[in-house]
């Protein structure tokens, strides 16, 4: 018979007791050293282990599948939320003009503004706020109104989220330090910041028709549009110079929101696992990911609101500047210094007609629609590499 343990606490046969003791128990025989781990022990290794190295491709896909899941699920809120933030209201007695898209001159009317882009006197806004929104988009069209604009965007969401994802992991790795630690604060952002720069190029074309196509009803009841376009229509009347309308207005999103968002979630990550591992407790996969991309999409959703009303106002414009242009492309020149006068036009016409507040015009519905799209895109991303590998 082997000896029994010289603190009388464990022996050979007494495994599954050692597991109490929360340490390493050698047993005593010198022919058989076994260890017994504690679950914390086992936790804490799990929350160090560095994240699965997987193929480019398997990214790519797994991101992008991710991604459409996401937008399926909240993209009636994210109509909502463009509703509110494209509808110009005016509460001045005397009513006001809005200004007419960069590049369109004014015409001589005794106001300086062109008649076909005047408000009419005092006019009320159609939405009090999201959930009056909602209902009369429903009253008006069904449940299905609420997902118009959903076809170019669940299916350039996928290139999007994949791209995304895929570049902010590989400007992470490549500014990581040598000895493969955690990259600092600053480096995380840096990351983040060149993946939201690079995003940009598939997301610009992607949000342009979705706004186009869920504001389209609105401006052809308006008599801003003659007929109602498919998507197809829209993308060859706008070219592709055109579709990429609003290109630095998003980019001026798009930088702030992935420079704040991949570093916090990487934080907000590892405090979960390390809160768990110090409770002894398994958190899932899915738990982890959903709180802790929730929480970084609402921080990152709420600061950078108010260039999102921008952005949103200048891809509502796209097709009127467009037709300002003459239909013609303009050199690269042209198009960016077009592109910082819609964005100064904008800008001053939203502060002095609407006031400071305007610029947080869909605030809730935008944290409402971006933090569980980003919290369901890496739960549906972490299990994808979870159980496919």
């Amino acid at each position: 018979m082997l000896p029994v343990s010289c603190c009388a606490e464990v022996c050979v046969w007494g495994i599954p007791d050692a597991r109490k003791l929360g340490r390493l128990v050698p047993t005593c025989h010198p022919m058989q050293r076994l260890f017994v781990y504690s679950r914390k022990e086992e936790h804490a290794a799990a929350a160090a282990a560095p994240a699965p190295q997987l193929p480019l491709w398997r990214k790519l896909i797994y991101s992008g599948v991710s991604g459409a899941i996401a937008t399926t699920c909240i993209y009636p809120l994210d109509f909502v939320k463009t509703q509110l933030q494209d509808q110009r209201g005016d509460t001045s007695a005397g009513g006001r003009a809005a200004p007419p898209p960069a590049g369109v001159k004014s015409t001589s009317n005794g106001t300086g503004t062109a008649p076909s882009h005047r408000i009419p006197h005092a006019q009320p806004p159609k939405y009090t706020g999201p959930l009056d929104c909602a209902r009369k988009i429903v009253q008006a069209d069904g449940l299905m109104g609420l997902y118009r604009g959903w076809p170019p965007n669940v299916i350039l969401v996928m290139p999007e989220k994949a791209l995304k994802i895929t570049a902010n992991d590989y400007f992470r790795s490549v500014l990581a330090p040598a000895d493969g630690s955690t990259p600092s604060m600053g480096r995380q952002m840096l990351a983040g910041a060149l993946a939201g720069f690079i995003q940009v190029f598939v997301t610009n074309p992607m949000e342009l028709l979705k706004i186009q196509g869920a504001t389209m009803k609105k401006k052809f009841a308006a008599g801003e549009i003659s007929h109602m376009k498919s998507y197809s229509q829209l993308a060859g009347e706008l070219g592709m110079m055109g579709l990429y309308t609003g290109v630095v207005s998003t980019w001026m999103r798009d930088v702030p929101f992935s420079l704040i968002y991949f570093p916090l979630y990487f934080e907000a990550t590892q405090r979960i696992k390390a809160k768990a591992a110090a409770l002894d407790r398994n958190m899932s996969v899915t738990a982890t990911a959903l709180i802790a991309g929730t929480v970084a999409g609402t921080f990152g959703a709420g600061l950078t609101t108010p260039l999102d009303v921008i952005k949103t106002r200048v891809h509502s414009q796209a097709l009127a500047s467009r037709a300002a242009a003459g239909g013609s492309q303009p050199s690269l020149g042209a198009f960016l210094v077009r592109e910082v006068a819609l964005i100064r036009t904008n800008f001053v016409e939203i502060l002095r007609t609407e006031g400071p507040t305007a610029f947080f015009k869909g605030v809730v519905p935008r944290v409402l629609i971006i933090s569980p799209l980003f919290g369901i895109t890496m739960t549906a991303y972490e299990n994808f590499v979870k159980v496919f590998g």
